[in-house]
């Protein structure tokens, strides 16, 4: 489990039930799926812009949220 996830659920103030505990990898999916659809708007950008650096970047940047 991701501990990042954990935290962020924790301070919104979710109460880990077994029953919710149950449905965090699940959860912790689409929160990969969103992160991994923003980084390939991303990648889409770099390959229509000029700054194309700048997204390949943004997008990396993006998948590394995902990695600690």
């Amino acid at each position: 489990m991701n501990h990042k996830l954990l935290r962020m659920l924790n301070e919104a103030g979710f109460e880990f039930t077994p029953d919710i505990m149950a449905k965090l990898p699940a959860f912790e999916n689409l929160v990969w799926l969103e992160r991994e659809e923003c980084a390939k708007a991303m990648d889409s950008l770099a390959e229509k812009d000029l700054y194309t650096n700048y997204f390949k970047v943004a997008a990396n940047a993006i998948r590394a949220r995902g990695q600690a």
